[in-house]
Order: structure tokens, then sequence, then C-alpha cells
């Protein structure tokens, strides 16, 4: 919805209108919100127009979003918000600038502009800037986010979160295509050479020339890294959360109680409501365990919730003989305070579900745990435990370090070492 909403919002004039499409870019997405505030921004001070009557619209809608957040999460902000930012030390996750002006989508909009501008010389054209004002606004708003979830924020971004640079490449490209329908008439009345030159310059051209060749090497990579997903040799985890919820309704009575933490969505959705579930990385739950996690007591409130079991989805864990030592959540790079360690047997495992791994290539171990055999942990498991979580990213490296290698480019690779990141980055 929201690519469709942010192109509507650029069109209005209508102040009315322009409120109503703020709101709803709002309710896409929260942080979408950077994009109104830096529309007007760009027109109080390069326009000098001052007309902010459409927050007349939007103030009374988020304040209503944050009653109804507050009433039933005991937070105005979203508490998965909050369950990101715990441990967090600010300025700890600046390597997170690198997601978002080094996406492909921001490259390939600085080649097509650059590109224009080269045939504007090269064949002394004047045409009118395309899309000026809306890509000077998406480079405010990329700005403001890209600040909010590298300071703020101690998790890594997913691509979603890119959606200005998507938007940056959208306009960029429109504005070559543009240029190329304005400039050809007057192009063709040059000699040949020039209209040859014209076309294999062009920026769709060379947009093609351009993004063909990575995109034809990572097809290739990706048919050899997965090509056991064709012999059906491979699996992910949302095959297994599906079959797990379906193997729970079959064996287990309603009202059991079940924790996952990272790769549960689906499987929580699908559990339904007549079993008890705790996501255990914080993002869907109440305001009561960010809090404990908040005093590093993340592991107490589990205990006091009275779980019967626990999911695990990993590459690796601690060990120690036949004790696995869990970290849960792990998905925090900077996170020093939250993450807590659980301790079980291993012949506490009621469920073995491991399978080889699309994403990595390599096996992920799955397995679920009766949380009533939870041990207490060696001391010397104890000591790993907290030097991981003091060291930037080493928790989240620990337990999904398979994830690594595919992530990395070499740029990713030199920052990483720039920002002492644990090996794998």
């Amino acid at each position: 919805m929201l690519p469709v909403f942010i192109l509507i919002f650029f069109k209005t004039q209508d102040w009315k209108a322009r409120g109503g499409l703020a709101s709803l870019i709002f309710l896409s997405r929260l942080d979408a919100l950077a994009l109104v505030v830096a529309r007007d921004c760009f027109h109080l001070f390069f326009k000098k127009e001052c007309n902010f009557r459409h927050y007349f619209i939007i103030i009374p809608v988020i304040t209503i979003y944050l009653f109804i957040n507050y009433k039933i999460f005991s937070a105005p902000v979203p508490v998965s918000g909050l369950s990101k930012a715990v441990g967090n030390i600010a300025g700890e996750n600046l390597f997170l600038i690198s997601f978002y002006f080094l996406s492909p989508n921001l490259k390939n909009a600085l080649f097509l502009l650059i590109a224009v501008s080269a045939i504007r010389l090269l064949f002394r054209q004047n045409i009118t800037f395309q899309f000026k004002n809306e890509l000077i606004i998406l480079i405010i708003a990329n700005i403001a986010i890209c600040t909010y979830y590298s300071t703020l924020s101690g998790w890594p971004s997913w691509h979603w979160y890119g959606w200005p640079a998507m938007m940056i490449f959208y306009f960029s490209f429109m504005h070559a295509i543009l240029f190329l329908t304005d400039s050809f008439e007057n192009i063709i009345k040059q000699k040949p050479t020039k209209i040859f030159l014209y076309l294999i310059l062009s920026p769709p051209a060379l947009c093609i020339l351009y993004i063909s060749f990575p995109v034809a090497i990572s097809t290739w990579q990706f048919l050899g890294h997965y090509s056991s997903y064709f012999n059906n040799k491979g699996e992910t985890f949302g095959i297994k959360n599906l079959q797990l919820a379906d193997f729970i309704k079959k064996n287990y009575a309603k009202g059991t109680y079940f924790a996952m933490g990272d790769r549960a969505g689906s499987f929580g959705f699908f559990l339904g409501n007549d079993y008890k579930f705790l996501h255990t990385e914080g993002l869907v739950g109440s305001r009561t365990y960010y809090d404990y996690m908040m005093q590093n007591r993340g592991d107490q409130f589990m205990r006091e919730q009275k779980v019967n079991y626990l999911i695990v989805d990993r590459d690796g864990f601690l060990e120690s003989g036949d004790i696995l030592g869990i970290i849960e959540p792990i998905q925090g790079l900077s996170s020093h305070t939250g993450p807590y360690l659980l301790c079980f047997n291993k012949n506490s495992i009621v469920l073995n579900q491991s399978y080889l791994s699309l994403l990595t290539g390599v096996e992920s171990k799955r397995y679920m745990f009766d949380s009533t055999k939870e041990i207490s942990c060696p001391k010397d498991m104890i000591e790993n435990f907290k030097a991981l979580r003091n060291k930037y990213g080493s928790v989240r490296y620990q337990s999904l370090y398979a994830e690594y290698p595919h992530q990395r480019g070499v740029t990713l690779s030199i920052l990483a070492k720039f920002f002492n990141l644990p090996t794998g980055w």
C-alpha cells in the first residue's frame, strides 16, 4: 500500500486529501511519517511555503493510534520498537547506515541520474529535471529513517525498511524514461553517429546493461546455492512452522503454553487461539515482558508464565557435554541487556525438527524442549554468554552464523572490519 499512497500524496494539492493520505502513510508504516515531515520541511525551507493545515487530520489520527496502543499494550508506541531498543548503546549500531546508503536501489538511482546528466552534456540538451522535489523529499526522509534506526534501535534492518531508497529509484528511473522520450525528437535530427551514441548511452539502455550483469550473477548463485531446493532436499523454517502447528494440534491439549523467538511469526499465527504462546524476541507480546528484559530478568518472566515447551531454530548453541545453552532473544546487534540464557540436557528434547535450510544451505538445528526440565547453566557457559552479550553482534552471529557469509559483500566486509564486528561479517 505504501508506494501507492506515496505517489498519490505527492500529487495531492488539497490539504484535506493530503491529511488523509498522510494518515494512511503513517498507518501503513509508522516510520513513513518521516516522509510527511520531510515534505513539510522541504516546502518550508526551500519553497518558503507554510501550509500545514493537513496536521488537523494527521495529529488526531496519531493521537487515537497512540491511545489505543496504550490501552491494549500499556505503551503508546509499539512494544516491538521498544524491544528492539533493549540494551542498545546509542551510536554502536551505526554500521546500519551502510544498509541505507549502499543499497542497490540507491546505487542504481545514482547511476541513472549521472547517465542523464552525461547525455545532457553530450547532446547539449536543456530539459527540465523531472521529480526533483520528490527526490529531495525522499532523500531527507531516508536520512531521517537511517538516523533513527542506526541510533535508537539495536537491531539489523530488513529490506522493507529501505522503502525510501526504492521510491528514490522509482522516481530516478521515471525521470530517465521521460528524459529519453522528450529528447528523442531533438536527437533524431542529429547526425547518424550521434543518434547511435544516444541509443547506446541512453539511461534505460545503460540501466539494463548495468543491472543485468549483477542480476545474472546473483541468479546463477541462487540456482547453485539453492540447488537442493530443486532436488526437493531443502526446506524452510516456514514449512517447519506449519508442520509443527499441525503436530501440536493433533498431540497436545488446548491451553498448552509454547514459547519461540526468532522465526516464530508463522508458527504463532497458525498455532491459533486454542494454545498460549510467548514470543521471546518481544516483538509480539506484553509490556511486562519488555520491562523484565530491561531488568535482565526475561528468563524469570518465562518461569513465572509456566511455559510448557520452548521451540528454537538455530545454527548453533552454547554446548558443554550434554548441556545445550539457548540464548533468547538473539536478533539484537547492540543488546547489552535483555538476552538471557536457558540450559537443558539433550534428553529434554521432545521433538527434533532439524532440517537442511534453503536460506543457508546448512542444517538448521530445530528442537522443542520440555521447559519444565530446565537446569542450571554451567559457570563457564554463563561467562561465555556474558562475553557474547557484551560484544556487538556476537549473540546473533553465534546463534545464526550460517546466515552471515550470504549477507556479506566486499564493501560490508571492509565496514565490518572497521566497526570491529565478529568474524563472519
